[in-house]
């Protein structure tokens, strides 16, 4: 009951109740030894906030209903805590999680599922935990995967006729062939928690120069993705996948042609696409930047802090479907057009395209300037100089036009149009009635004016 009690504390809103709580059990289980045969690990971090004394709570004497108690209240703890708290809850979560299934009770309990949701709902804060601890990151990386992998060998196609839920997502995944074909693709249903978790964790794959995951070898359904490298491959090679043409009528691989099942609309935002292409590994920036939709890659080009082999891909991309299209202006110009701008989200609401044109311009301009790097020609480029010229030039005739133009003659308000009071303003403003109407003369000649007597 005193576990219940504090443990319920531990997962209160208010953040000094949970400070508390986690003091008074640090307290009450300091003297707790673990077994020399138990596996335990290490958190090491040496602040308050660290819940390492917590895998001892599976040696007590009545370890299964306290790790039950824990498990249910901590999963609702981790809504609440971030940093390195957020990492010992969800370190615990795990090996409580494990020990509830080893001992045959808990199996309600799924810890993949809890750490997608969370991937899912508070996305900034897990990037941040995740990129601080690298043994979270890579325990990440293993559950999110093998989660992923399981809802796509099931091959829950979705031409079974069954009814899907609400959440879920239609990705098609390209599989080997064994005809002529090089490849397969086979439509499956997929949790929506899960496709944003998995985005989630490989937007966050650290700078590793070291691998290319576009010229990896293919992950094969059956390889171990208990290593974070074959995890976050086997993630890239099945969501991150560089737009196909000749495929018309058929569903984009990946997470570029992800769609929800009830109502077909794209799954993957243009936030998502961002957080991709600002990704630190160079060669998932530039898989997203060949893997976007087309209508989102001006929303990429004017993000900060993208790598320059992203933004070459990227404009090098726009340039080659703007070469293939019948009018290459009007592709480029619907690009830009108010309907796309408000498809990019409520975030970034910048104006028109004449605003959004000249912000890319200066934009990339900066990019080649502070990069020293550049491409020969771009179709892409051309028009968009020209574009902000011929805009510049009509701007300025237009103001050129305007100065020349005869200003007409304002007109009296009607208020001031009306029959004057002696002695009003608006007497001596009135055009077109003569000077002196209205007007009494003086009660004296002009020579006659008359002397005042001044007091002494």
């Amino acid at each position: 009951k005193a576990a219940d009690l504090l443990f319920h504390d531990m997962a209160d809103s208010r953040p000094d109740r949970r400070l508390c709580a986690r003091r008074v059990l640090q307290e009450a289980t300091h003297m707790i030894k673990p077994k020399e045969e138990d596996n335990f690990f290490d958190l090491g971090l040496p602040d308050e906030n660290d819940l390492s004394w917590l895998l001892s709570l599976t040696t007590v004497k009545f370890a299964r209903g306290t790790i039950d108690v824990a498990i249910q209240h901590m999963s609702h703890a981790v809504a609440y805590e971030r940093g390195a708290a957020l990492r010992s809850l969800l370190m615990a979560l795990d090996a409580f999680i494990s020990f509830a299934h080893r001992e045959g009770f808990g199996q309600q309990y799924v810890f993949g599922d809890l750490l997608c949701e969370l991937l899912a709902l508070r996305p900034h804060v897990c990037c941040d935990v995740v990129d601080r601890f690298a043994d979270l990151r890579d325990l990440a990386l293993s559950v999110v995967a093998r989660v992923f992998r399981d809802f796509v060998d099931k091959g829950s196609s979705v031409s079974n006729g069954d009814e899907a839920p609400a959440s879920s997502v239609k990705v098609a995944i390209r599989r080997p062939s064994e005809g002529d074909a090089k490849f397969a693709l086979d439509v499956v249903q997929v949790p929506y928690h899960v496709l944003q978790a998995a985005l989630v964790v490989i937007g966050n794959w650290p700078g590793d120069k070291s691998i290319d995951f576009g010229v990896l070898a293919v992950v094969s359904s059956t390889e171990d993705l208990s290593n974070d490298r074959a995890a976050c491959a086997y993630l890239v090679q099945s969501l991150i996948v560089p737009a196909m043409t000749g495929i018309s009528g058929m569903q984009q691989p990946g997470a570029a042609g992800a769609v929800f099942t009830y109502n077909e609309r794209r799954a993957v935002s243009v936030e998502n696409w961002v957080m991709l292409a600002k990704c630190r590994c160079d060669s998932i920036a530039k898989l997203a930047a060949l893997s976007a939709p087309d209508t989102y890659l001006p929303r990429l080009l004017l993000c900060c802090g993208i790598t320059t082999a992203s933004l070459l891909s990227m404009i090098e991309r726009l340039g080659k479907i703007g070469s293939e299209s019948p009018d290459s202006n009007k592709y480029f110009s619907q690009l830009l057009a108010p309907s796309a701008i408000s498809a990019w989200g409520t975030g970034y609401q910048i104006g028109g395209r004449r605003v959004v044109a000249r912000k890319l311009l200066g934009r990339i301009s900066a990019y080649f300037e502070l990069n020293g790097s550049g491409i020969q020609s771009s179709p892409f480029l051309t028009w968009l100089v020209d574009y902000c010229r011929e805009e510049k030039s009509t701007k300025a005739a237009r103001r050129k036009a305007a100065s020349q133009a005869p200003k007409a003659k304002e007109h009296l308000p009607d208020f001031l149009s009306q029959v004057p009071t002696k002695g009003s303003l608006s007497k001596l403003l009135l055009d077109d009635e003569d000077e002196d109407a209205g007007i009494e003369p003086l009660p004296f000649e002009a020579d006659e004016v008359p002397v005042f007597a001044v007091a002494k």
